[in-house]
C-alpha cells in the first residue's frame, strides 16, 4: 500500500501541505463565486426569484430545501393565527349569547316602558324605506309596461336574440307567494337590465308591475338629480352607494322587499366588466339570501354579444347585433344556511360560502355559453411580470426568508442557487478530486490530503 512506504512525518507534512493548498483552492473558488455575486441581500434574493420564475416556467422547478423550509414555517405561523382567530370567534359567539340570554329577561319591560318609541322608530323606518321604494300607482305600473314592452320588442325583432334554458325563469316566476326570487347575471353594459331581463321574461309578465324584478343602480348613475331619481324609483330601481357597506338603506330596502316574497335582481360582481370575463363575487348576494326568512329561490343566467348592443361611452342601444342568454337551475343555498345555523358561523363567512357557491355556477353558464373553458372566462389576476416593481413583494418575502437565523450560514455557503444543487456540485468535485489524487498519489503524495478533506466534509 501507498501508506506504508511513508514514515509518519513524511505522512503529516504530506497531509498538511496537500490539505491546505486544495482548501486555499476550494476557498478561493468560492471567493471569486462571492465577487461575481452580489453582495446586496436585495439583489440576491432578486436573483433568487428570478431563478425560481424561469425554472418553474421551464418546469425545471426543483425542490429548494431553504425555500421550503421558510414556507413551511410560514404556514405553520399561519395555522397558529388561524387557531387563535377561531379561538377568538367561539369566544365572541359565547359573549353574544350569554347577552341575548341576559336580554330576554329585559325584552318584555323595555317594551311595555317604551311603547311610543317604538312605535315612533318603526314609522320613521317605514317611511324612509317609502322615500326609497316610491310608490305603486298609474306612473308605476305606465312607465314599467312601456318601458317593459319596448325592450322586448327590441330584443325580439331588433336583435337576433336566442335564450336557452327558459323555463327555468318560468318556473321560478310561478314559485310559491311567500318565496322570494333573487336572479344573479354578468355585467358588461349600461342596459343589461332591463333589455336582457326583459328577452327572458315571457311577454305576460311585462304588463304586471307587481311581478316585475327589483334591481340596485349606483347614486352616482341613476340618482344624481331629483327628476332621475323619481323615474328610477319608479322603475323599481334601488339606490346604492359605492363603498357604504352591506348597511345602507338600499341593501335594506331590498331585504324587506325579498321577505315580502318580491323578486331582486343584481349583479353580483358589482360593476360591469370591460373584457367579458367574469369577477369575483362579492358578498352582497350572500347577504341578501341569508336575510330571507325563507330560503329563496336564487336563479343564474349569463349573456354574451350586449358590449355589441351597447358599447361603452354609448348611450342609444344599437340593433341587428347577436345576444344569447343562457339560463341556469336554481343554485342551492338550504345547505349552507343549514350549516351556518348548526355550526355557529359568523356572518362574513357565510356571506362569502354563498358568494362563492354563486361564483361558481355563473362561471360554469359563462363557460358552458362561450364553448371554452371555466379559466377562460374568470378574470385572474395579471401574471408576474419580470420587472421591478412586480417582483417587489416576492422580493420582499425572499429577503425575510433570508433573515431567518439559518439565512446567513445557507447564503454565505451556497449563494443564490438551491442547497440541493450545491450539495451534489459538492460531492461530484470531492469525488473528483479524491480520484484525481489517488492517482497522482506515487508521485505527488496528494492522496492523503484528499482523504483527510473527504473525512473533514
Amino acid at each position: 500500500m501507498l501508506y506504508t512506504t511513508l514514515s509518519g512525518q513524511q505522512l503529516g507534512v504530506a497531509s498538511v501541505k496537500g490539505y491546505r493548498e486544495l482548501l486555499c483552492k476550494i476557498h478561493a473558488q468560492a471567493a471569486q463565486a462571492q465577487v461575481e455575486e452580489s453582495p446586496s441581500v436585495f439583489l440576491q434574493a432578486r436573483e433568487r426569484v428570478r431563478l425560481h420564475l424561469a425554472n418553474k416556467k421551464s418546469g425545471k422547478d426543483g425542490l429548494d430545501p431553504h425555500r421550503a423550509f421558510f414556507r413551511l414555517r410560514q404556514r405553520l405561523l399561519d395555522a397558529r393565527t388561524n387557531i387563535r382567530e377561531l379561538k377568538n370567534e367561539k369566544a365572541e359567539q359565547l359573549r353574544h349569547a350569554v347577552d341575548s340570554v341576559r336580554r330576554q329577561g329585559l325584552v318584555t319591560v323595555q317594551r311595555a316602558i317604551q311603547p311610543d318609541a317604538d312605535a315612533e322608530r318603526a314609522l320613521q323606518q317605514s317611511t324612509a324605506e317609502r322615500d326609497v321604494l316610491g310608490a305603486d300607482g298609474l306612473f308605476r305600473s305606465a312607465l314599467i309596461a312601456t318601458a317593459g314592452a319596448a325592450c322586448k320588442v327590441f330584443m325580439t325583432a331588433l336583435t337576433r336574440t336566442s335564450v336557452e334554458g327558459r323555463e327555468h325563469m318560468q318556473q321560478a316566476l310561478a314559485r310559491p307567494a311567500d318565496q322570494a326570487l333573487i336572479t344573479v347575471s354578468n355585467h358588461v353594459a349600461s342596459m343589461d337590465d332591463p333589455l336582457v331581463t326583459a328577452a327572458v321574461v315571457p311577454a305576460k309578465y311585462v304588463f304586471k308591475p307587481g311581478a316585475v324584478r327589483w334591481t340596485m343602480c349606483a347614486t352616482d348613475r341613476c340618482f344624481k338629480h331629483e327628476t332621475l331619481s323619481k323615474f328610477f324609483r319608479a322603475a323599481k330601481v334601488l339606490p346604492v352607494e359605492r363603498g357604504a357597506g352591506l348597511q345602507q338603506t338600499g341593501m335594506l330596502a331590498a331585504e324587506s322587499r325579498l321577505n315580502a316574497g318580491d323578486w331582486v335582481h343584481i349583479f353580483p360582481e358589482g360593476t360591469r366588466s370591460t373584457d367579458g370575463r367574469l369577477g369575483k363575487v362579492r358578498k352582497g348576494v350572500g347577504r341578501l339570501v341569508a336575510a330571507c326568512e325563507r330560503a329563496p329561490l336564487v336563479l343564474p343566467f349569463v349573456h354574451s354579444g350586449m358590449e355589441k348592443v351597447i358599447p361603452r361611452c354609448s348611450s342609444l342601444p344599437r340593433p341587428g347585433q347577436d345576444v344569447r342568454v343562457l339560463v341556469g337551475p336554481p343554485i342551492q343555498t338550504v345547505d349552507l344556511l343549514a350549516a351556518a345555523r348548526e355550526q355557529g358561523w359568523t356572518q362574513d363567512r357565510l356571506y362569502s360560502a354563498i358568494a362563492d357557491r354563486v361564483g361558481e355556477a355563473m362561471y360554469a353558464l359563462k363557460a358552458q355559453l362561450d364553448g371554452v373553458p371555466v379559466a377562460e372566462v374568470v378574470r385572474t389576476p395579471a401574471a408576474v411580470v419580470a420587472d421591478e416593481d412586480s417582483l417587489l413583494p416576492l422580493i420582499e418575502e425572499e429577503m425575510e426568508s433570508m433573515r431567518h437565523p439559518w439565512g446567513h450560514r445557507l447564503r454565505d455557503t451556497i449563494g443564490l442557487a438551491s442547497i440541493s444543487s450545491r450539495v451534489q456540485s459538492l460531492a461530484l468535485r470531492l469525488d473528483s478530486i479524491f480520484r484525481a489524487s489517488i492517482q497522482a498519489a506515487n508521485e505527488e503524495l496528494t492522496a492523503p490530503a484528499a482523504f483527510l478533506l473527504c473525512l473533514d466534509h
